[in-house]
């Protein structure tokens, strides 16, 4: 673990039992850390204060600038974490309400990271799949007043 990041848990607690706890590392392996970090630069970042530690004013300018830092690396994690992930998006409709959408190209799978699915349903059917959360959206052949649930019109038969 990089001891940049475990002052940045004790600043934040101003304590390394907490820190240690966060961070799923012993106390004492905390305390190490924060304690190599501040010799290998030769500053001061924390004071002993009570049961606690509170930040000297380099150690909250380090705090402080450091937290971008840790963003950022959420940031590319998520990328990281998500890069072969495809995303299913099912669709309930009713056999003509699916018909008319394809026929007219409404639905066009341009990018490769989101798949379509469709369920073929009655009305019924598509309400109850939608409130066990089996599809994300349905496609209904008519305006309908559903608790919990919005409901547009999204073309008319003329």
């Amino acid at each position: 673990m990089h001891a940049l990041q475990v002052f940045c848990e004790v600043a934040k607690y101003q304590s390394f039992s907490i820190a240690a706890k966060k961070l799923y590392i012993s106390q004492p392996a905390v305390s190490q850390l924060v304690k190599k970090l501040e010799e290998t630069y030769q500053v001061r970042l924390l004071e002993p204060v009570g049961h606690g530690v509170q930040l000297t004013d380099l150690g909250k300018t380090i705090y402080k600038q450091s937290q971008p830092i840790f963003e950022q690396e959420k940031v590319v994690e998520s990328y990281l974490l998500f890069q072969n992930t495809v995303t299913k998006i099912v669709i309930g409709g009713t056999q003509l309400a699916i018909d008319y959408l394809l026929s007219k190209n409404f639905i066009q799978q341009t990018k490769k990271d989101f798949e379509l699915k469709f369920n073929i349903k009655n009305t019924e059917e598509l309400i109850e799949s939608m409130q066990n959360k089996q599809i994300d959206f349905g496609l209904i052949p008519r305006k309908l007043s559903i608790d919990g649930y919005s409901c547009k019109e999204v073309y008319q038969d003329r």
